[in-house]
């Protein structure tokens, strides 16, 4: 059966229609949810039955034109960055293999040059023993076309240091072996990140839709240096290695290990990001710890486990002198095992500068119960320097470009039930992730194998050393365990991602010589496919097709 989402501005919403003014077309896709008209009740913006939310009344969704006319990169796309498109005329990269180098391989595009897409005819695990780094402008992996159960890439470390570049439905994994033949060389294992983004010299829109990442080691997400509009949305940011292989920085040896298990960071020479509807967890703290310039934090689900702290805050007066970093905190919800004491935001000054913060409508679960409490700003804000250097702001920031501010926190089951690569297509360690917060249990994790990685079992056996001044280590023996950690299905996480399953593209998406035709919609005909690809595996186990898109440029998914 086929499920048509349509909806209906001059029927339903006619003053978007008036702003959009697509001649001579009553129905334009936009979105499979409700947009700006409140609560719809009937026609297309009804519910479809099976659809998770298809009837949601927001308005995050919205396909909200950019200050020249442009479209989102994805129907109803907000926040910073989102207006690159790399797909509206690109070359086409097919991805047909895993090897981590050569034709046929997801390398082979990421290194190619000008506007192009990736697609997949194979799913599986792309595993590279050198880090993995983006490093050319104008690139949409676009993991939504590959077969189930989709794509894996893991490197030591991942990176995105290119502008114009568009990530969904795929999962990055940092791995925790060692980089060198010699053991005792400690190079490259203290920024191990699942996924940097990071740049020097200058890189901007930059957008994270539908993307798990997990298996962090120094953290799991960093957006650092010369950064400008990131947007990341329906995000699954979980799963930090604790008692890894993590080195504390400027050290020369195995003699300094740390306990990191970190999870968000972006550094304070950073501009505008936006992380909506994403889910932090499993991880000791940074959820998130953002010294940028303007950060719109919406609707994510936090989950602290262990010691420390939720998020933080920063002044940008290590690099930017008396620039404040600003921040909207609003409709996030906060669990912590902790009882009581718990604060939700640290205030921590780097010489000059303050922190203008708008913080409203989250809510603070203490201790895993069931009963939220709406913190007061000043009863859920520490000043962790006592610098007084907060404004607490009663209006909200007015950010460029970011969402609108939600009314209430978040309900939980509307976000951890759509994150993460594929929402109706996941992995054994996604569903455990959601599982275990949603049942309040599980714990931080030390390893990425059950057994451990040999050679670094080795070097611990030779004398290296965990610092103890913050955590005391696990012995040799007890470093892996799990079974008294919350957590099954270890062995299924990696197996599950190594699933290789083969289909062709051809016939399934446009011709090459049909792929630039704009629809009335203002899509093009790939783009289009790419968002009936998206609908399919966030919310059924389809396989997309060129047959779900019409002439208007509205998608269909398959049920």
């Amino acid at each position: 059966m086929k499920v048509l989402f349509i909806i209906s501005f001059l029927t339903v919403c006619s003053s978007v229609a008036a702003v959009l003014a697509f001649p001579n077309q009553e129905d334009v896709f936009l979105s499979t949810e409700c947009p700006v008209c409140e609560k719809c009740t009937q026609g297309s913006c009804a519910a479809q039955p099976g659809q998770p939310g298809a009837h949601d009344d927001i308005d995050w969704r919205d396909n909200i034109l950019g200050p020249n006319g442009e479209l989102p990169v994805f129907p109803g796309g907000k926040g910073f960055g989102v207006y690159t498109r790399p797909a509206k005329k690109a070359s086409v990269f097919k991805v047909t293999n895993l090897n981590a180098s050569g034709q046929g391989s997801l390398k082979s595009c990421i290194d190619g040059n000008g506007p192009r897409v990736c697609v997949f005819e194979v799913s599986g695990r792309i595993k590279h023993d050198i880090p993995l780094s983006i490093k050319n402008d104008h690139i949409h992996i676009a993991g939504q076309t590959a077969p189930f159960p989709g794509i894996t890439i893991q490197s030591p470390k991942n990176s995105i240091r290119a502008s114009n570049v568009v990530v969904e439905h795929v999962r990055f994994m940092s791995s925790d072996e060692l980089l060198n033949s010699n053991i005792n060389n400690t190079v490259g294992h203290h920024d191990r990140d699942a996924l940097a983004i990071e740049s020097e010299e200058g890189i901007s829109n930059i957008v994270l839709n539908h993307v798990s990442l997990n298996f962090g080691i120094d953290g799991i997400l960093d957006i650092w240096f010369n950064v400008d509009d990131v947007t990341i949305r329906n995000s699954l940011i979980a799963m930090s290695l604790k008692f890894s292989v993590h080195v504390d920085e400027g050290s020369s040896g195995w003699n300094n290990l740390e306990a990191h298990a970190t999870n968000l960071l972006i550094g304070p020479e950073v501009g505008d990001v936006d992380i909506t509807r994403s889910v932090l967890g499993y991880s000791n703290d940074r959820l998130p710890r953002s010294g940028a310039r303007n950060l719109f934090y919406s609707e994510n689900i936090n989950y602290l486990t262990g010691r420390s702290i939720f998020a933080e805050l920063y002044t940008r007066g290590r690099f930017y002198d008396n620039q404040a970093a600003q921040a909207n905190i609003v409709g996030n919800v906060y669990v912590s095992e902790r009882n009581s004491g718990q604060k939700v935001v640290n205030i921590a000054a780097h010489r000059n500068g303050t922190v203008n913060m708008y913080y409203r409508n989250n809510s603070l679960l203490l201790g895993f119960g069931n009963n939220p409490q709406a913190p007061s700003a000043s009863s859920a804000i520490r000043d962790r320097d006592n610098a007084g250097r907060l404004n607490l702001l009663n209006n909200p920031l007015a950010i460029p470009h970011a969402q609108s501010i939600p009314s209430a926190p978040i309900a939980e089951d509307k976000v951890l039930d759509f994150v993460g690569a594929r929402p109706a297509q996941r992995i054994p360690l996604e569903q455990e992730i959601v599982a275990n917060i949603k049942a309040r249990k599980g714990e931080i994790v030390n390893c990425y194998s059950e057994t451990g990685n040999s050679r670094f079992e080795q070097v611990l056996r030779n004398g290296a050393s965990y610092d103890a001044t913050y955590y005391t280590p696990p012995s040799i023996e007890d470093r892996c365990e799990l079974d008294d950690k919350g957590w099954t299905g270890w062995r299924d996480w990696l197996l599950s991602t190594n699933v290789v399953n083969r289909r062709s593209l051809d016939g399934r998406m446009p011709a090459s010589g049909e792929q630039d035709t704009i629809l009335p919609s203002g899509y093009s005909k790939l783009e289009a496919f790419l968002h009936a690809c998206s609908r399919n595996v966030e919310m059924n186990n389809g396989d997309c097709h060129q047959d779900f898109i019409d002439a208007s440029g509205r998608a269909w998914a398959q049920e």
